[in-house]
């Protein structure tokens, strides 16, 4: 699939720890494309680490910094961009990915969940709890979201890397479905 045959950006929406930064550059090099993390633009925008942020201003104040970093990204050309697990929650970020992107849905167990954040300090959200139980209630409450704004899902925990990459390729190749 050469880079002009995908109409907009690919956004690699799930939870944290679903790959969406691993498979996400993966992809972009197979596409021929730059892959961004939207946390690290936001963490330039802001000059402070997302966790820092997180805990100075508060999760609706990051939410809108996080918006404001789609609105850049998705007025460029397509590339491959990591999103954070709850870009979704933002309902004015849902319609944008929605309408200016093609988002994609990387899915995977909670225990694969749980082993691939293991013992990292850049997830906020775990550091008050059960990691299982934080990740299970987060995902009863983003599925539906993840799910809305996909335009389609491709698991994360099922194959190589390679393999997970070549599905999101099948998928591309039949968007619009």
């Amino acid at each position: 699939m050469a880079q002009t045959a995908l109409p907009r950006p690919v956004v690699m929406i799930g939870m944290m720890g679903a790959g969406k930064t691993h498979i996400g550059r993966l992809l972009g090099q197979r596409l021929g494309i730059p892959f961004t993390d939207s946390d690290a633009v936001i963490e330039a925008a802001i000059g402070c680490r997302i966790a820092d942020y997180f805990a100075s201003h508060g999760e609706p104040a990051f939410r809108e910094r996080e918006y404001e970093a789609f609105e850049s990204l998705l007025a460029g050309p397509a590339i491959v961009i990591g999103a954070g697990g709850g870009a979704v929650t933002n309902p004015k970020t849902l319609e944008l990915l929605k309408a200016k992107a093609i988002p994609v849905w990387l899915q995977a167990a909670t225990s694969e969940l749980v082993r691939r954040c293991a013992g990292s300090d850049a997830r906020p959200l775990l550091n008050n709890g059960d990691p299982t139980t934080i990740l299970d209630g987060l995902l009863q409450k983003r599925g539906s979201l993840y799910q809305e704004a996909a335009a389609f899902m491709v698991r994360s925990d099922e194959g190589r890397d390679t393999d997970v990459v070549d599905r999101i390729i099948d998928g591309l190749k039949k968007w619009p479905q």
